[in-house]
């Protein structure tokens, strides 16, 4: 499993109030492009680390859940 693109996706969305990057911000961050990073998403989500739905920034954590700071 891809745990760096994991980790980044956690990571981010924990310092951003849940939202999830987007696939560029993905693509900058691993440093590939997007054709790559579409199949590590693939990937993760075959795996079932990540659900992905319609439209852009629509990735989730299977059970997960972001809380608003106190």
């Amino acid at each position: 499993m891809d745990t760096q693109l994991l980790e980044f996706i956690i990571d981010y969305k924990k310092a951003n109030d849940g939202i999830p990057p987007s696939v560029r911000e993905m693509c900058a961050f691993l440093e590939r492009g997007l054709p790559s990073v579409h199949a590590r998403l693939k990937k993760l989500e075959e795996a079932g680390a990540i659900e992905r739905g319609e439209g852009a920034r629509s990735i989730r954590i299977p059970g997960g859940q972001w809380l608003p700071p106190a």
